[in-house]
């Protein structure tokens, strides 16, 4: 017998393809639904139900949308590593913080992440905790600690 599963990823994600060929500047926007064929069926499915985060995120705001969000990973990547060479005290807190993000970004490949209230803010508190953590000095650092 066909995996059902793998058979309906692969028509949601036909029609996420049809969609960012048919709109790819500016994606389809949010709270919109993706008309697939399954067999028989002409059926409208919820952009979570694609079950890649990632693809979800090109489909519904394009080009422009997915540039904005890689180039905010590759400031956060980037600020990571300038830590590491500079080796700063809070280097490790950025390198746990970064590996998370890190996670929930390979882990949204095959689960609807960001498109469910609760575990998409984990990814949002993270980063709020990586930008603090990476614009704190190491001498506000020490001045803290020794309060």
């Amino acid at each position: 017998t066909a995996d059902s599963s793998a058979r309906w990823r692969f028509f949601g994600w036909s029609a996420a393809k049809e969609s960012i060929i048919a709109n790819p500047v500016f994606g389809v926007g949010f709270g919109k639904e993706l008309t697939i064929e399954f067999d028989t069926y002409r059926v409208g499915i919820p952009m979570r139900d694609l079950h890649n985060s990632l693809l979800v995120l090109v489909v519904q705001t394009g080009a422009i949308g997915s540039m904005i969000f890689v180039y905010f990973l590759w400031l956060l990547l980037r600020w990571t590593f300038a830590s590491w060479r500079t080796k700063g005290m809070l280097f490790p807190y950025h390198a746990a913080f970064f590996s998370a993000l890190l996670v929930f970004l390979l882990s949204s490949l095959t689960q609807p992440y960001f498109e469910t209230n609760l575990t998409g803010i984990f990814f949002w508190i993270f980063a709020g905790l990586l930008v603090v953590s990476l614009r704190m000095e190491d001498t506000e650092v020490k001045r803290l600690a020794e309060e």
